[in-house]
């Protein structure tokens, strides 16, 4: 069995503002939490499980008593062997250079190595572009290692009033595409460029022609975050990947962490067929082996917003997940192949590259 490289906590599903496009519907009125001794306890069930990294998000984490959250990244760095800690926040209680910086000294002391802060057309109609600055700038300054605001926008940039010129000139930073980052950059202070989803309430306010296409052929085959990556989401549920487009798509869910342990449900995503299929055979693989050797009218479209939208159409097809039932072990023994091959090339590469 694999070990796990990094857990998400979504430690909440309420957030301070209500964005129109939010994949998690997150709100002010949202109110399931994870508690802070459930916290505890997954930090120290995903260490067991060789996990380095823990990564806070939501929903808005910061929503957590700034004391309480102070205390749980010393208990993570004080009890666990996880190296590293990242927080994902809207920045709203950036309100001035010295707040922020004060709240991130703090937060770093107490033991956060990562910051990355959620922008674009849509988070900006509830914060305020500068707070975005302010968080960066400060994060930059007291070096955390990486230091990521990630925007989020669409083709028809922008249905609210902020332009991606604008962000680069508050940051004073050109923005770059998520993918040009080497994917084991371990330091990197940056503004990133990705598109906005349309999962969520996203998919009642933007429309597949609003998001950045990328043509099939230049999508990768493989998700190699998924297994290696679980999320754990406030309503107990698991998930294989990081769990953005989660909430209704059944086939990404693996457990409740509130009613087993997490190795148990750690175990049982490394023999899921599914998710071998997404890690190991490819998403791409898949489809073309569905297409090809059934008679379902299923094909892959010429262009994508991404692997996710690829993943959803494959796993929520009725005839695909029927040809699962019948014709899924004809796949394992390429599955397996594969896995040792995919393996054992990242268990010897260089995780860290510094810039």
């Amino acid at each position: 069995m694999n070990e796990l490289s990094s857990l998400a906590l979504l430690v909440t599903y309420q957030c301070n503002v209500e964005c129109k496009h939010c994949g998690l519907n997150c709100s002010p009125n949202n109110k399931e939490w994870m508690s802070l001794d459930e916290m505890k306890k997954l930090a120290l069930d995903s260490s067991k499980l060789g996990a380095s990294s823990i990564v806070l998000t939501g929903g808005e984490p910061t929503l957590i008593k700034h004391v309480d959250l102070c205390n749980y990244l010393r208990f993570v760095k004080g009890n666990t062997t996880i190296k590293n800690i990242r927080i994902v926040t809207n920045g709203h209680w950036a309100k001035s250079y010295d707040k922020a910086f004060k709240i991130l000294s703090d937060w770093k002391v107490a033991g956060l190595d990562e910051l990355n802060v959620s922008c674009g057309e849509f988070h900006q109609e509830y914060v305020p572009l500068k707070n975005i600055g302010f968080a960066y700038k400060a994060g930059c300054d007291i070096n955390f290692k990486t230091v990521l605001v990630a925007g989020e926008f669409t083709t028809s940039s922008c249905k609210n009033k902020h332009s991606l010129k604008d962000f680069e000139n508050s940051l004073n930073c050109r923005a770059i595409k998520s993918a040009d980052l080497n994917p084991f950059t371990l330091y990197k202070h940056a503004f990133t460029c990705n598109s906005a989803v349309n999962y969520g309430r996203g998919q009642h306010y933007i429309s597949r022609e609003d998001i950045p296409q990328i043509k099939y052929e230049d999508l990768p085959n493989l998700c190699v975050d998924t297994i290696s990556t679980l999320s754990c989401h406030p309503d107990g549920n698991v998930t294989i990947c990081c769990g953005v487009a989660s909430p209704g798509l059944p086939f990404l869910s693996i457990g409740n962490w509130r009613e087993e342990d997490l190795s148990v449900i750690f175990e049982r995503a490394n023999d899921d067929l599914i998710s071998n299929i997404i890690r190991y055979f490819g998403l791409k693989s898949f489809m073309e082996r569905v297409a090809k050797n059934t008679n379902l009218k299923i094909h892959p479209k010429s262009s994508y917003s991404g692997n996710c939208e690829l993943c959803i159409e494959l796993f929520t097809n009725k005839d695909v997940l029927d040809y699962l039932q019948s014709k899924g072990l004809e796949l394992e023994d390429d599955i397996i192949a594969r896995k040792i091959i995919i393996n054992s090339t990242i268990n010897s590469s260089n995780y860290v590259y510094k810039t």
